[in-house]
This record gives structure tokens, C-alpha cells and sequence, in this order.
């Protein structure tokens, strides 16, 4: 009886003692050899056991001030504050003002700009298909990778989550659960989003109840993040799972934001300024990063992209884009010690409807000087005209921006503002607009495409063919009429259309809808 490898041998319950030899040399060697096999399979395994999980937990809308961790007396967060404890904390931590362009950050570990997502819903907040992201990457690694909550950058493919990289999906946090439980000899990457603890736009409520219901909500949000901690605890797996939290921007305005604790920074929801996007950050690896440590210098949603690449040990298998983030894996080696840490410049914006990057707020900072044009929130409100709306603040003596310094330092803010027209250009060189949405793709046969404010929709034909257009109304069934290159059709009704590479949009026409269908039709062959 002969085998080939040592797996089969075992597969097939023989021993060494079955492998036949023509003579006790190449008997040593062949032994030799199983024995490396044997060794070399051992440590593989051993490799693959220690790769860590990561578990990624985002809150939406959560504001710097809402932990008790950071001051807030009106409400208590006892997981989070744990959490701190057996990690680093992140002193200035930066995500951006709105949470699509966060997300976008945070997967690609670029600029917002540079992957197409401008604004914070719909076409704007999409990214293109070849960026390369965390479920790309970790996917590429042999991770099971899982996305949990709203996805801000596309219905259809290959703009959705499963699209770019992520093998599990599901509405929210309950469709974690069996994610994070299942027993697999994979590692998983899981990113879960956290709801908001806002009053919802249009509410009308006293200042004594919209404080209730936000807090009431952050206590949720706590509550979440110590379930979720306890699952991987249940499931032994919390020694061997690197563990971050943080928020994709400040507090959100609907109702006001007076009245809600925000450590007393300047800003929410939509602003470049502290309290937009200074936001809480907490990576905990028990055995791996320093319990207590902390880390004052400037980071950003961009950074955790190379940091988990790097903790990981990942390799890309495929071309890598270019990347705006810095490693933190010498940091949290390093219990947040920032002797070697370099002096850095970080931008940050707010693009309005319409892709309107020329009127976009924006923010520069360093470590000390931040330098910033924000005209929906304006902190000083006689900055003169010569100056473009442009603030400059000390933080280092003054963190709630109470003195605008522009006059004192022109020479200063010149310069951080040369340094934004230099970043605008690199970042937006490809020119910023709307990506079309690919129709065709065998992997999505049927293409949804949501409502806009223009009802119009650029679109790439990637298989040209016959398919079936459906119109989903709201409100019972009201005709509407689309355009489709040259071509109009009246829905409701059963419409059969060509589409080929040389058609570029749909539009309506006239009439509302919720949603419209695009579905192939599979042709017969002659």
C-alpha cells in the first residue's frame, strides 16, 4: 500500500510502517521528508491559530462628551469605560462630519475623496468598485469578514458591501451574533454599527426630554458594546480578538445640541470644527496592547486601514492602492509612547448636494494649529472678508476655540491654507461626480435603483442585453414615465428594454417612484 502524502496515510488509517522503500536510504530521506511535512504543517497551524479576529464597533453620531469616561455626569457608560481601562485611549482622535465619508475612510484607509464618496447618501456617498478595503483585504487573507448595519456606499454591485469584500451581511446588530458565535478555524473581521443616540429631525420636544431620549440612547449604545464583549468572552475568543470602538462623527443637530455635554467642544453633526469630529477611539488586544495607555497625538479614521494590515500580518494579493494613513501598530506596541511619532497635517471636509467641493467646509490641522473654513458653523462671526471665512485656532491653549487668531498669524494661515489647495488638488484629481451604477454583472442580476433628488441615474451596461424594467411605488400604483438613452416607457406595465454600452442614464420623467427594477433576462439560444 502506498501513499502520497502523510494527510492521506492518516486519511486512509495506515502508518509509517505501510510506506515501502526499494532501500534504507531514500527510506531516511522519504522520513525525513514526512517529518518536515509533519513539522512544517504544525506551524502553519499554529500561525493560522494565532492570527487574531478583529471586531469593529462604530457608533453613529456618538459625541466625544457623551461618556462618563470623558466627563459626562448625566449619563453612565460602564462598558465603554471598562473597554478604556484594558486598552489605549486616543486623546484627538479625528473621524469626518458625516458618516458615509467616515465609513469610506475607515475601510480604504484613504481620503474620502480620493474613492468617490462626497456626500452622505445616495449616489454621492457611493465608492468606486476598485477601491480595496477591509473586506477586501482581510478576505484575501482567508478571514470570514462580516458587515452589520447600514452600508452607506451602494445598493448593487459592486458598490455593495458584498461587492467590496464582505462575505456576511445583515441589517444590524442581531445579525452579528452568529457571526461572531460560529466556531470556525478562520479568524473573522466584523464591523458592526452602532445606533444613534439623537432625537430624530422634526421631533418637537423640551430641552428636558430631548436630554432624556439622547441619553437614554447612549446608555443603549453602551449596553450593545458590553453584550457584544460578552459573546466574544462566552465564545472564548476574547484574548485573541483585537477590539476598536469609535464613533463616525460628532452630535447630530436635529432639535439642537444645547443642552447635550460634548467635553465643550465647538461643533456637531456636519462641522469641521472639535465638536463635529473629534470623536472617542479605544483599541483593546488583552496581552497585546498596555491596559491604561493613551496616545495624544493626531489620528484619524485613515490610520486603522495600515494599523490592522500590519497587526494582522496581511498580504494583498492584489495591486494596492495608494494609502493616506499611517500605521498605529508602533504605538499600541508601545503603550502610546509618541517619542518617534511624526509631526503630521490632517484634512478634513464637508461637501454640500450637488458635489460642490468648491464650497465645501474644510479643516487643516496639526498637533497645536487648526486653520478652517466652516460657514454653516461659523465660530466668529466678524471675521473679515479678506480672510474667505477662514479661522485659525491655537488648541494647544485654547481646545474650545474661543479665540480666533487669524489677524495675529496671517503668515500661518496662508500657509495651512496653501497646504488644503495642495491636498484639494491631489485628492480630487480624478474630478469628483457621480459613479454610475454597473447593470449586467452576473453576480447581480437584479439592479435596484433608489430615488435622488434629480431621479436621474448614470449607469454602466456591462453585459449589453434585454431586461426587464419594474417600477416600486409608495402610494398605490401612479403611472410614471422614464428615459431610457432615447427611448421613454410608461410604468407601471411589463417593459422589455435594450441596453447597451452606448446608454449612459435613466431618468423619470414624470410621476414618483420608490425604487426601480432592472432585472436580465436569460436570452434562449438559437
Amino acid at each position: 500500500m502506498k501513499f502520497s502524502t502523510l494527510s492521506q496515510l492518516r486519511k486512509e488509517g495506515g502508518s509509517m510502517k505501510e510506506i515501502a522503500f526499494p532501500n534504507s536510504h531514500v527510506k531516511l530521506k522519504a522520513m525525513r521528508t514526512a517529518f518536515f511535512l509533519l513539522l512544517l504543517a504544525a506551524t502553519c497551524a499554529t500561525t493560522r491559530a494565532e492570527r487574531p479576529n478583529v471586531l469593529i464597533m462604530i457608533a453613529d453620531d456618538l459625541a466625544w462628551g457623551d461618556l462618563s469616561a470623558n466627563g459626562n455626569r448625566h449619563v453612565e457608560t460602564p462598558h465603554l469605560d471598562s473597554l478604556i481601562g484594558e486598552g489605549l485611549k486616543f486623546d484627538k482622535f479625528y473621524a469626518t462630519p458625516s458618516g458615509a465619508s467616515s465609513s469610506a475612510s475607515l475601510l480604504t484607509g484613504r481620503y474620502h475623496y480620493r474613492t468617490g464618496c462626497v456626500g452622505d447618501a445616495g449616489p454621492e456617498a457611493m465608492m468606486y468598485g476598485s477601491e480595496k478595503t477591509l473586506g477586501d483585504i482581510f478576505g484575501e487573507n482567508d478571514y470570514r469578514t462580516g458587515w452589520f448595519g447600514r452600508w452607506h456606499h451602494g445598493d448593487n454591485w459592486p458598490h455593495n458591501a458584498a461587492g467590496q469584500g464582505f462575505q456576511f451581511t445583515g441589517p444590524d446588530i442581531a445579525a452579528a451574533i452568529p457571526f461572531l458565535e460560529t466556531k470556525s478555524p478562520e479568524p473573522f473581521m466584523g464591523i458592526v454599527l452602532l445606533p444613534a443616540p439623537r432625537v430624530e429631525n422634526g421631533e418637537k420636544l423640551s430641552a428636558e426630554e430631548r436630554s432624556r431620549k439622547v441619553n437614554e440612547g447612549i446608555a443603549f449604545v453602551d449596553q450593545k458594546v458590553g453584550q457584544l464583549l460578552e459573546l466574544l468572552k462566552t465564545a472564548e475568543q476574547r484574548k485573541n480578538t483585537i477590539v476598536l470602538f469609535l464613533s463616525d462623527n460628532g452630535p447630530d443637530q436635529f432639535g439642537g445640541t444645547e443642552g447635550r455635554y460634548n467635553g465643550y467642544f465647538y461643533g456637531g453633526k456636519g462641522s469641521v470644527h472639535e465638536g463635529g469630529i473629534r470623536v472617542p477611539c479605544y483599541v483593546s488586544w488583552p496581552g497585546k496592547i498596555q491596559e491604561g495607555s493613551r496616545f495624544t497625538r493626531i489620528t484619524s479614521l485613515i490610520d486603522w486601514y495600515p494599523t490592522l494590515v500590519e497587526l494582522c500580518e496581511l498580504e494583498s494579493e492584489t495591486r494596492q492602492l495608494p494609502i493616506d494613513g499611517k500605521s498605529l501598530a508602533p504605538v499600541l506596541r508601545n503603550a502610546g509612547n509618541s517619542e518617534n511619532w511624526p509631526n503630521r497635517i490632517h484634512f478634513t471636509s464637508w461637501t454640500p448636494e450637488g458635489y460642490a467641493v468648491k464650497e465645501a467646509s474644510v479643516s487643516v490641522r496639526t498637533d497645536r494649529w487648526l486653520a478652517l473654513r466652516d460657514p454653516r458653523w461659523r465660530r466668529d462671526k466678524t471675521i473679515l472678508e479678506s480672510r474667505s471665512g477662514w479661522e485659525l485656532y491655537d488648541l494647544k491653549t485654547d481646545p474650545f476655540q474661543s479665540r480666533d487668531l487669524g489677524d495675529e498669524y496671517p503668515f500661518l494661515l496662508s500657509e495651512l491654507k496653501a497646504d488644503y489647495a495642495f491636498w484639494i488638488d491631489h485628492t480630487t484629481d480624478d474630478g469628483i461626480g457621480p459613479i454610475s451604477t454597473h447593470i449586467g454583472h452576473p453576480e447581480w442580476p437584479t439592479v435596484t435603483l433608489r430615488p435622488n433628488q434629480k431621479m436621474t441615474w448614470p449607469i454602466r451596461v456591462v453585459t449589453d442585453g434585454t431586461y426587464q424594467i419594474e417600477a416600486v411605488f409608495d402610494d398605490g400604483t401612479k403611472p410614471c414615465e422614464i428615459l431610457v438613452g432615447n427611448a421613454t416607457y410608461r410604468l407601471p406595465g411589463d417593459h422589455t428594454i435594450e441596453l447597451n454600452g452606448d446608454i449612459t442614464d435613466i431618468k423619470v420623467t414624470s410621476g414618483k417612484v420608490t425604487a426601480l427594477k432592472i432585472t436580465s433576462l436569460l436570452q434562449k439560444s438559437e
